[in-house]
């Protein structure tokens, strides 16, 4: 029984638990590419998932939003995502009941500007984003929102920006409401696993892949990774 599904369809991840701890984390191809791995990937996790993870390989379609990682029999369906519209729309549009939280990061990173263009000293900004990512951490993006309405005249788009997209994503934002009750808030640790099995081995120097080589090259770096290369090489090769 899937007692909860952490979705992030930007990092084309879905992250699944049940009832006794147990996860699974679903990581999606290229649309029409070959999956890319169906081992795990526990070197870039944090201490506290090592052990409970297992790894399933998905073809990023609809699929992806809907049953292939059994989605619709999770009892909690959670997607983490950067804020876009389109995303949203489609979260709307498949699983309209869903919880929605915007990552963490992505909100912060609406403070910097409003930071930098107060003039202060760099010791003076980094306090003020402190003092706001407390407040955010707790949950009262409401009191955040106030105190930029009041630079509004000192500082302009920035902060414009800053409450226009603070209050889309009120309800997304309540982070103290979600950490207590386990979910993620941040797609940090998807993302440091793209960027591992990825990003450091394809993307390099002069590198040129067909998709298939790419595919089977990701597979064998997340084995590696997770330290599954061993039981890899012993399976039989297919004539």
């Amino acid at each position: 029984m899937i007692h909860s599904c952490h979705l992030l369809p930007d990092c084309r991840l879905a992250l699944t638990c049940s009832r006794h701890g147990r996860c699974s984390l679903h990581l999606a191809g290229l649309k029409g590419s070959p999956p890319l791995t169906p081992t795990a990937v526990q070197a870039f996790l944090p201490e506290a998932l090592a052990g409970k993870m297992s790894f399933v390989s998905i073809p990023f379609t609809q699929d992806f939003l809907h049953t292939h990682h059994q989605a619709d029999q999770a009892g909690e369906l959670i997607f983490v995502c950067d804020g876009a519209t389109w995303i949203w729309n489609l979260v709307k549009q498949y699983f309209p009941d869903a919880i929605q939280i915007v990552d963490w990061y992505h909100a912060c990173q609406y403070l910097h500007p409003v930071a930098e263009a107060l003039l202060l000293s760099e010791e003076e900004q980094n306090n003020w984003i402190t003092q706001m990512k407390i407040l955010l951490w707790n949950g009262e993006v409401e009191d955040v929102i106030q105190k930029c309405r009041t630079l509004l005249d000192q500082v302009g788009c920035s902060a414009d920006r800053l409450i226009s997209y603070y209050t889309n994503n009120l309800e997304r934002m309540r982070y103290a409401n979600f950490r207590a009750k386990g979910y993620f808030i941040g797609s940090g640790t998807v993302e440091s696993g793209c960027k591992q099995i990825i990003t450091m081995r394809l993307k390099r120097s002069g590198a040129r892949w067909t998709q298939h080589g790419a595919a089977m090259t990701a597979k064998a770096r997340t084995a590696w990774l997770s330290g599954s290369w061993q039981n890899v090489t012993q399976l039989p090769l297919v004539a």
